[in-house]
C-alpha cells in the first residue's frame, strides 16, 4: 500500500517539522550557524559546505596519517575490508571525530536531537582518472534507518567538479523511500551496484519496503547540486536523498570519509553496534574507543561490529562484503 501525499502538503509539513525543531533546540546549546544548516538540510536534503576543520591542518597532519593507513591497506590487500569502521582501530580519526564540538553541533542539529551516535565509517576513494562511480541511490535502502540517519562526507582532498563530487537531487528525500535494482558492474562501487531506475519496476520492489514510493514524481528531473569542497569542510545529506557520484577525472586521488550518524532512539530492535557521540545511547551497544592503531584489542572490536553490520546489510543477498 503506497500512499501518496500531494508536493504542497508535503512542502507544508516540513515547515512545519523545521519550526517545531527550531523551537525544541532553541536555548539547548544549539548554535545559530547550527540551526540555519538544519533549516536548509530540512528543505534540500542535504547541506554544504560545514567547516569543521582548518584546511591546513587537515592537509599537514590528516591527510598524511590518511596516505599511511591507505598505504598499508593496499600492501595487505584489505582495503575493501579496512575502509570500513576504520575509526575502530586508529585512535587519530577516532579522536578526530568524537571530540570534534563543531561536528556533535552539527550533528545534534541535523537529527533534532541531543543524542546521536556513529553507526558506520568509510572512506570514498576514487583513484585518479579511474571509472569509479556512485550511481543514483539512497543511502537508507540498505541501511534501513530511513529519516533517522544521515551522511557526514568529510573530504580529504580537494573535490572539484572534474574529480567527482556528490551529486544531490534537491529535495529528492521527501519521495520517501524508492525502489532500487541491483547490478554486476564493478566500477560501481555500491556493494550490490544498486540504482534507482528511471522507471520502477512494480514486480521487483524490495518485500522489506513495502511502503516504496512508486516514483511518478519523476525524481530525475530534480535538480542536481554537485558538492565541490575544500579539505576539512564536509557535506551533509539526509539517508533518504538521491544522490550519486561521477569517476574522477582529475590527476589526483579524490578521497573522502563517510560518516554515517543515526538518531541513538533508532537502535532498538537492532543488533548493530555503535560509537558514541553525543548525549545518551541506551538503545545500542556501544563500541569501546581505540587506543592503539592495528591494536588486537582494536580489530576484534572491529571483527565484531562490522560482523554485526553485515548481517543487517547483507541480509537476504548471497553477497558477504563490500567493495
Amino acid at each position: 500500500f503506497c500512499l501518496w501525499i500531494p508536493k504542497a502538503m508535503r512542502e507544508k509539513l516540513a515547515m512545519l517539522r523545521r519550526f517545531k525543531n527550531a523551537w525544541m533546540f532553541a536555548g539547548r546549546g544549539i548554535s545559530t550557524d547550527s540551526l540555519q544548516i538544519k533549516r536548509r538540510y530540512e528543505l534540500d536534503g542535504f547541506c554544504f559546505p560545514l567547516e569543521f576543520f582548518p584546511e591546513q591542518l587537515f592537509r599537514h597532519e590528516f591527510l598524511p596519517r590518511y596516505e599511511v593507513f591507505r598505504s598499508k591497506c593496499m600492501q595487505q590487500q584489505k582495503w575493501s575490508d579496512y575502509r570500513f569502521k576504520s575509526h575502530l582501530f586508529l585512535p587519530w580519526l577516532h579522536d578526530m571525530l568524537v571530540k570534534n564540538d563543531r561536528l556533535k553541533d552539527a550533528a545534534r542539529a541535523l537529527l533534532a536531537t541531543d543524542d546521536v551516535v556513529i553507526w558506520s565509517t568509510d572512506w570514498c576513494v576514487k583513484p585518479r582518472s579511474s571509472q569509479h562511480h556512485f550511481t543514483w541511490h539512497q543511502d537508507s535502502t540498505y541501511s534501513k534507518f530511513g529519516a533517522d540517519g544521515t551522511t557526514l562526507w568529510l573530504a580529504f582532498s580537494h573535490v572539484r567538479r572534474t574529480s567527482g563530487p556528490l551529486l544531490f537531487r534537491r529535495s529528492s528525500h521527501l519521495l520517501g523511500q524508492l525502489q532500487h535494482m541491483e547490478s554486476e558492474d564493478e566500477s560501481n562501487l555500491l556493494a550490490f551496484g544498486q540504482y534507482i531506475p528511471e522507471f520502477p519496476d512494480p514486480e521487483h520492489k524490495p518485500a522489506d519496503y513495502a511502503h516504496c514510493t512508486d516514483g511518478s514524481t519523476n525524481w530525475t528531473s530534480m535538480e542536481i547540486v554537485p558538492a565541490e569542497l575544500q579539505p576539512g569542510q564536509a557535506s551533509a545529506h539526509n539517508f533518504l536523498t538521491i544522490h550519486s557520484s561521477a569517476a574522477n577525472s582529475d590527476d589526483a586521488d579524490r578521497v573522502g570519509l563517510a560518516v554515517r550518524i543515526v538518531r541513538a532512539s533508532a537502535g532498538i530492535g537492532r543488533n548493530d553496534r555503535v560509537t558514541h557521540l553525543c548525549g545518551s545511547a541506551s538503545a545500542f551497544e556501544i563500541e569501546a574507543p581505540p587506543t592503539t592503531e592495528f591494536g588486537s584489542r582494536e580489530l576484534r572490536e572491529w571483527e565484531l561490529s562490522m560482523e554485526r553490520e553485515k548481517q543487517m546489510y547483507f541480509a537476504d543477498h548471497e553477497r558477504s562484503n563490500y567493495k
